[in-house]
């Protein structure tokens, strides 16, 4: 054996801890031998120990036990105490291997060992031997990770990385309680047509214990007895806001809670009365209706009566009544006073009393100390005369210096018509508003439903200057006054310590943006589900209380899908919980598992179809691209002087430059792999276009798999191929020898691929024909958003197809030059044309016996309906029962190998099968594993820079050859707009947080094509970039450039023509000219423009907006708009027929880094709407592919953050846009004009982890070829 029972004296301690849960996770793996037979065998022994480094904080300990004919594996990490600790669990797997397989020794370390295993907690004293081994750990931490490690590592992170990906997908099905309460409601087009429902339902409210304690202190402390909703949001009054709430934030809870710094004023607002109508053309005197009377009471008149008399009279009113109070001064109670009985005053009645008595007879008071004669209009009034007397008489009692005058006049309506109260206002009324606030300073929200306007404030002066603002424009009344001490306003907190529920329900929203929601309608005690789609999620529309869903019902298919919901709800049911159905998701992960599983050692010797990559080197070079095989061809000579380069344009399909040239012909000889860098607008789709055409001109039988993340770029490069405009005249006649077929949901297709889908060719042969095949990965639901729903269909046309086109193309070829076969040619020539149903058979027969190209989405390759595509295309006896008849065959073979059956079936599947015997079926099993697999000769990946090596597998794994088209200088695979780790711990599951601490965060969300054609092993053989593009101006691609100056290419070249890139001819395709003249902002010649603005970001949960952005923004579109040539540009495109390529010319790309600012953002719509100007809004992240000819970039982040409670705070951290490739997938997206708004001095001065400048460079690049600007000065068309 490898261990002695001895010490000697070069052998050093090797201290390893262990506890019971290593004992227990290691026998669970059911090695051969348990834990504690291994640790009796080498305890207290001295064994040769081989240690290897296993990762940055694992190493691995190889002990050799010869008698046992295997070795004890341990990965371990080092303890505290400066010892060894064994990790047993399922990723770090502490083991017996039943066979001796040794580290290499140029990445290992061989070293005697005296094995002492002791308790986790057990503490060692003999700091000689701690000092020692400390040392040999300091070793093998300098030690290189050996390559089949590295290997290792990489397949165990990305099956975590499956697995957490699992665990999301779960948790983001978990169905949200319903409280019963739901409405549907139906949208109609502009023909009156149902386009869609909208259905909503309220959710089970969630309690909030976040806030507990803090409503609490402030009850305790400030009899403030108001409660938080889940986001934090009360009403409040001004002073329990600023003398309450700030002082209880600012003593107690400032490390807890803050408040927003803005607090919003819900207006409720009313029509004017017909009163207030009337006072406000009558200043001489108050005017108010009598409670109860139908009439008006005029008083405090200062002018004469005349003056006022038409303006009541205008509104229906004549003078009825004239009313003189006479107040006495000197009484305070008149039917209490002493002087009445002094002199027998009575009030309104006689008292009962002698005849010999006298009485005086006053009017009844109108209150303590007021007497009111009232005096009807007629010709014989006398008022002066009656108010006289009257006066007369109450002096002799009260004294003329006690007795005050005043005069009101009665005013009844004429007739029964006047209204002196509005119900409602009228839809001019809110189109007016609307109007009248749209120019105001400050941005107000009307909400018709409920009659009231929103806007906010940040102190009480800002409240009183907004609030006279409303009210002098004199066009409601309001139901109270926010001036009133108790009138209570919206206030927002934010816990700081922790996402409040609100923040984690509002991301989840986000997360399922358009996803497509069921209802479960199967009985409670079922164990089967029974789903019933009801829409799109509206997640603009959702909010904590209650979910909102668009039901498309335009099209006959969405109205079939929507039929059974809709019959659920005329029942009435009862809705108790709605969950996302992420079927898609839930078949692609599980797709994803497959395609690692393939990796596994011990399945390369299965025959089980598939379950092995059909180019077994793909196991390593997947993770380490030096282990693919160089292209010998060019290792030794220049590729430029190679004869295959100098013939190479002879026989080009396409018009390549030097650069693409190289590209392909090193992707065109490489065996393995091949690695193509296409930075944005360099024309990949050109270049694979061209390996297609090469690869089928060296052999018309080769099977090449094209496949990409989205169906747009599969699309967009079959259209490029089989276009015969774009190929060299004299080879264009050959396009004929490529046949596409695509793959997948023909619904999701552009239109340019639809013409090559299985669905579109068999509906041109059969009305009738309904695919049964569906991809797993696509949604129940039909294709479109749910927050912007389309209604206009697109026309499908059958006849519009790969196979008829081809026919087509045969049919111009045919040469009807001689007499003789004329007329036969000429029905030849119909019959291509118009075939009959046969002709169609037979043509599509053909076509598919020589199908070379197959189109599909990465995703969908792992799909079962991909398998059954393959084979129903390139198998054409393949059948449902040929797939029995195959598995039949294997089941046999396994437990009846005896069996008759087993040659008639083999027959009966057509297979030539030598060879094989009862006792040998490896022959057939071969067979029938090609008879089921999968296989290309070369698979071509575009889009790989967003790919994780899962997602490469996938199409990968059925190909000889791998050419891998991506630019790492842009988006890696996009995970999360947030930390990965934040994702997985927001779960609060367990198993989350495991695996959130054992992924490497930096490593996930990193490309793994930056790591394979950045390998510093790999041979240049086998990878080439592309260095010339074609999208942006010269000035536009001189900002980016400095992303790829370390790159192989040297740097970004601009290769629009110098000459005309800036021709005023838009028809043009050389000219990226705009046309646009504005002073102090624009003119022809700008094609770059920074925005700078210096106001302060905020954090909104764990994003970040920026307002005063947003404002620059809508200002930014008006300059635009009223620049000289913007709208003759405009009108330009409307040439345009097809309507999608039309959209995109006219549409103005507005992007930012940031979610929560794109959501921000959605305002300017209204803005855009308003100066007619399309446009497309979206996240960095997710405009990457796409281009526009005008793009305006928010970046959100500055030097300064509202941190609420007006506290402005510094801030260095520039977030999300500090990843350069990001910052260049932002750049690089127009075509002809480039508008950055954000903080230039704050971004000017940021450098990267190695001081590297990032955006000095394109503010120095600006600054020399356009614009800088500050948005102060850009006030032409500010609001007065």
């Amino acid at each position: 054996m490898a261990y002695e029972d001895i010490f000697n004296s070069d052998a050093i301690e090797l201290i390893v801890r262990f506890g019971d849960h290593t004992r227990e996770n290691f026998d669970k793996v059911k090695n051969q031998y348990s834990f504690e037979h291994i640790k009796n065998l080498i305890d207290n022994k001295e064994c040769t120990c081989y240690f290897a480094k296993q990762t940055d904080s694992e190493h691995k300990i190889v002990i050799p036990l010869n008698d046992l004919g295997g070795q004890f594996e341990i990965i371990a990490t080092w303890h505290i105490s400066n010892t060894y600790e064994i990790k047993v669990n399922k990723q770090k797997k502490t083991k017996y291997k039943n066979k001796i397989e040794l580290p290499e020794k140029q990445y290992s370390i061989e070293q005697s060992c005296f094995i002492r295993f002791i308790g986790i907690d057990e503490r060692y004293n003999d700091y000689r031997a701690l000092e020692d081994l400390e040392q040999l750990k300091k070793r093998v931490d300098n030690l290189e990770i050996a390559p089949k490690t590295l290997i290792e590592n990489q397949r165990d992170i990305w099956t975590k990385y499956i697995e957490a990906q699992e665990l999301l997908i779960k948790k983001l099905q978990e169905p949200f309680l319903c409280a019963g309460q739901y409405q549907l409601s139906e949208i109609k087009n502009a023909k009156g047509d149902i386009a869609r429902f909208k259905f909503k339902v309220d959710l089970v409210a969630d309690k909030n214990n976040e806030y507990r304690v803090f409503e609490e202190e402030l009850k305790k402390n400030l009899d403030v007895d108001e409660t938080f909703n889940v986001d934090g949001t009360t009403f409040l009054t001004m002073d329990e806001i600023f003398r309450g709430l700030d002082l209880i934030i600012q003593k107690r809870f400032s490390e807890t809670f803050e408040r927003e710094r803005k607090i919003g004023c819900i207006l409720k607002i009313r029509p004017f009365s017909l009163v207030q109508k009337i006072q406000s053309n009558i200043t001489q005197a108050k005017i108010r209706k009598e409670d109860e009377r139908r009439c008006l009471r005029v008083s405090d008149l200062s002018g004469n009566l005349s003056l006022i008399a038409p303006v009541l009279a205008q509104y229906g009113f004549k003078l009825s009544d004239i009313e003189v109070d006479f107040h006495i001064t000197n009484v305070e109670n008149l039917y209490h006073s002493p002087l009445n009985q002094k002199y027998s005053i009575t009030f309104g009645k006689r008292f009962q009393k002698k005849d010999e008595e006298k009485e005086l007879l006053f009017p009844e008071p109108i209150n303590e100390n007021t007497f009111r004669i009232t005096k009807q209009i007629t010709p014989e009034l006398d008022l002066e005369t009656d108010k006289l007397l009257f006066f007369n008489s109450l002096s002799r009692i009260y004294g003329k210096d006690n007795i005050e005058i005043s005069q009101s006049y009665i005013y009844k309506p004429v007739n029964e018509e006047v209204k002196f109260f509005e119900s409602d206002f009228t839809n001019e009324y809110w189109t007016n508003i609307k109007r009248e606030l749209y120019l105001s300073d400050f941005d107000v929200t009307i909400r018709e439903s409920d009659k009231s306007l929103y806007f906010e404030f940040i102190d009480r002066d800002d409240l009183v200057e907004k609030f006279e603002i409303l009210n002098g424009l004199n066009k409601f009344d309001t139901v109270k006054s926010p001036l009133d001490d108790d009138f209570r306003f919206k206030v927002k907190t934010n816990l700081i310590a922790k996402k409040t529920a609100k923040q984690i329900f509002i991301e989840k929203i986000e997360k399922l943006r358009g996803v497509e929601f069921v209802y479960n309608q199967a009985e409670k005690d079922s164990k089967r589900s029974d789903y019933i789609f009801i829409g799109k999620l509206s997640a603009n529309e959702s909010t904590i209380n209650q979910l909102v869903f668009n039901i498309p019902y335009f099209y006959p298919d969405e109205k079939k899908l929507a039929k059974k919901f809709l019959e659920l709800i005329n029942k009435k049911t009862e809705i108790k919980a709605v969950q996302a159905n992420l079927r898609g998701d839930e078949a692609k992960t599980k797709w994803l598992r497959e395609a690692m599983d393939k990796l596994k050692e011990e399945n390369q010797q299965s025959n089980k179809p598939n379950s092995k990559p059909v180019n077994p080197k793909i196991r390593n070079f997947i993770f380490d691209s030096s282990k693919a095989e160089p292209a010998h061809k060019f290792d030794f000579t220049p590729i430029e002087e190679t004869e295959e380069y100098k013939t190479f344009s002879k026989h080009e399909i396409l018009k390549l430059n030097d650069s693409q040239r190289k590209s392909v012909l090193r992707a065109l000889y490489s065996n393995d792999l091949c690695l193509l860098q296409g930075p944005p607008g360099t024309g990949k789709t050109t270049v694979i276009a061209e390996l297609i055409w090469q690869h089928i001109r060296q052999s018309q039988t080769t099977r090449l798999l094209l496949t990409s993340e989205t169906n747009l770029a599969v699309d967009n490069a079959l259209e490029k191929l089989m276009n015969t405009k774009n190929a060299t005249p004299e080879l264009a006649r050959y396009i004929s020898l490529i046949k596409p077929i695509r793959f997948g949901k023909a619904a999701k297709f552009e239109e340019e691929g639809k013409k090559y889908s299985i669905e579109r060719i068999q509906k041109w042969i059969d009305e009738e024909y309904v695919k049964e095949v569906e991809y797993e990965n696509e949604q129940l639901g039909l294709e479109g958003g749910a927050d912007d729903m389309e209604e206009e269909a697109a026309s499908e046309n059958p006849n519009f197809n790969a196979i008829q086109q081809w026919m087509i193309r045969i049919a111009d070829r045919a040469d009807s030059t001689n007499p003789k076969y004329e007329n036969v040619l000429k029905d030849w020539v119909i019959e291509l044309s118009q075939p009959a149903k046969e002709t169609k058979h037979y043509f599509k027969n053909k076509y598919f016996k020589y199908v070379n190209v197959i189109g599909s989405t990465c995703s969908s390759t792992g799909s079962p309906a991909f398998s059954r595509d393959y084979q129903s295309t390139f198998n054409p006896n393949y059948t449902k029962e040929a797939f029995k008849k195959v598995n039949e065959i294997l089941f046999l073979i396994d437990k009846k190998p005896n069996s008759w059956k087993i040659s008639s079936l083999i027959d009966e599947l057509g297979l030539e099968v030598d060879n094989f015997t009862k006792n040998n079926f490896k022959i057939l099993k071969l067979a029938l594993n090609n008879y089921l697999s999968i296989r290309f000769d070369t698979v071509i990946m575009d889009e790989a820079s967003k790919a994780t090596p899962p997602d490469l597998l996938l199409p990968l794994c059925f190909g000889k050859k791998s050419i891998v088209i991506g630019d790492h200088r842009q988006l890696p695979p996009l995970l999360n707009e947030k930390d990965f780790k934040e994702v997985l711990l927001d779960l609060g599951d367990a198993k989350a947080k495991q695996l959130a601490e054992e992924i490497d965060r930096e490593f996930v969300e990193t490309s793994q094509f930056k790591r394979l054609i950045l390998n510093p092993k790999v041979s240049h053989t086998i990878k080439s970039t592309f260095n010339i593009q074609y999208r942006m101006h010269p000035h536009i691609n001189d900002v980016i450039k400095q992303f790829y100056l370390d790159d192989e290419c040297g740097g970004l070249l601009c290769g629009l023509d110098k000459e005309q890139v800036d021709s005023p001819d838009l028809k043009n395709p050389q000219s990226r000219y705009h046309g646009f003249f504005h002073d102090g902002f624009i003119n022809d010649k700008t094609h770059t423009i920074w925005v700078n603005v210096d106001a302060p970001e905020i954090k909104d949960g764990t994003s970040r907006v920026n307002e005063t952005e947003v404002e620059v923004v809508k200002t930014v579109l008006t300059y635009l708009k009223h620049s000289q040539g913007f709208d003759e540009y405009m009108k330009f495109w409307d040439g345009i027929r097809d309507e999608e390529k039309r959209k995109q010319e006219k549409e103005v790309g507005i992007i930012s880094f940031y979610g929560k600012q794109v959501s921000k953002l959605r305002n300017v719509r209204i803005t855009a709407k308003q100066l007619d100007i399309p446009l497309r809004l979206n996240t960095v992240d997710k405009f990457q592919g796409m281009e526009r000819n005008i793009i305006i970039v928010s970046t959100v982040r500055s030097n300064k953050m509202d941190k609420g409670n007006n506290r402005i705070e510094n801030n260095e951290d520039i977030g999300f846009a500090k990843a350069p490739e990001r910052l260049n997938v932002a750049l690089s997206r127009a075509r002809r004009l480039l508008i950055i708004v954000g903080n230039k001095d704050f971004f000017y001065k940021f450098t990267d982890k190695d001081g590297n400048p990032l955006y000095k460079n394109a503010i120095d690049e600006i600054e020399n070829n356009g614009r800088i600007i500050d948005y102060k000065t850009l006030t032409q068309y500010s609001k007065k």
